[in-house]
């Protein structure tokens, strides 16, 4: 196979011999997603320090759109399987690039479901450290992508897994957000095969956390403590986790 044959060596000695330039990065990302597809090529690639080049090669192109979309498909993919990648990503600053590529390429569709994706995988640690302006980035994405059902739904699993998350600060942050609220509720009654159930198990669980219906004035008829699309009367939705 490449990888056998040493093609995960040959792309991050190439990335971190071009560092400064833009397309071969982007060229050598695609080829690390496109490889990156076993245990095998996990654990060359991190034993390799491929991980470190990819995220300073990242850092460094911020504004290049090309080079954060072929990165986060990297990441993305990196952080779905392997624990160890995953761990390393973090550890590294990757929850710090992601975010940041996402305000700096705010309109791209693409890049950000990605990028939602990838920060999904980090948010399955209670390790991982938000800010409020970081539930405020995921907010500001789904209302710039209003009809990307990917987007939507990859948002919702994002702030989903920080409100049920085992940190505390984490928790407090995300149901500090009314905006939060919002956009998820516009989520769940727009693309209800994606969201509707991530959107009433995480405004459920906001209600049991303390945001009662005051906090929803305004944001129409259905009260947060119902869930979306619940009737008056009706029990709670089945599957909402209590703190």
């Amino acid at each position: 196979s490449i990888v056998k044959a040493g093609g995960i060596q040959a792309v991050v000695r190439a990335a971190r011999t071009n560092s400064d330039s833009a397309s071969v990065q982007e060229k050598c990302f695609d080829a690390l997603h496109s490889l990156a597809a076993d245990e095998l090529a996990w654990a060359v690639l991190a034993g390799e320090g491929g991980i470190d080049v990819l995220l300073e090669g990242m850092a460094e192109h911020v504004m290049e759109k090309a080079v954060q979309e072929a990165g986060l498909s990297a990441v993305r993919a990196l952080t779905s399987d392997d624990v160890t990648c995953r761990t390393i990503i973090q550890e590294g600053g990757g929850f710090r690039t992601i975010m940041f590529a996402m305000q700096v390429h705010i309109h791209e569709a693409f890049l950000q479901e990605n990028a939602l994706a990838a920060v999904s995988n980090l948010l399955g640690s209670s390790s991982v450290q938000v800010e409020k302006g970081d539930v405020d980035a995921i907010v500001d994405v789904m209302n710039a992508h209003p009809n990307e059902g990917g987007v939507q739904k990859w948002a919702c699993v994002c702030l989903y897994k920080l409100a049920m998350s085992e940190n505390d600060t984490n928790i407090a942050i995300m149901r500090e957000s009314t905006r939060m609220l919002y956009a998820v509720q516009m989520a769940g009654d727009k693309f209800p095969g994606e969201c509707r159930a991530l959107a009433e198990r995480l405004l459920g669980n906001c209600a049991v956390g303390g945001l009662g219906r005051e906090d929803f004035s305004g944001f129409g008829a259905v009260g947060v403590s119902r869930g979306i699309g619940q009737r008056a009367g009706s029990p709670p939705v089945a599957g909402i986790q209590q703190r």
